[in-house]
């Protein structure tokens, strides 16, 4: 009789493991850009990506050693709008500075 429940036990425990692996799996990963300076001139330090969206700006942080803990993570949301979120976790809309174009040579003749 004690064999059958430890069985049971067992069987149901393996059913609730694959589940969580299974669910862990499924969800989506989310690119974060991840930037430093003041608002009128932010760097673009990288790029990461993370399931969790609340903790990017943390993850920022630790990957980039440039941020001292004042990087601010942005990624696109469904809306195409740029989300960007502070350290303290605060979120905001906001266009970010686009990449420099590399100026053309002009022969001099």
């Amino acid at each position: 009789m004690k064999s059958k429940k430890s069985t049971m036990v067992v069987l149901i425990l393996c059913c609730l493991l694959v589940g969580f692996v299974v669910s862990a799996q499924g969800e989506e990963s989310v690119q974060v850009s991840c930037y430093v300076g003041d608002p009128a001139n932010l760097r673009h330090l990288g790029d990461l990506e993370t399931a969790d969206i609340g903790n990017a700006s943390s993850l920022c942080n630790n990957k980039f050693k440039d941020c001292n803990g004042q990087c601010i993570a942005c990624y696109t949301n469904y809306e195409k709008k740029t989300v960007c979120m502070d350290s303290t976790g605060a979120e905001y809309t906001r266009e970010l500075p686009r990449p420099i174009a590399p100026h053309k040579r002009r022969s001099v003749r």
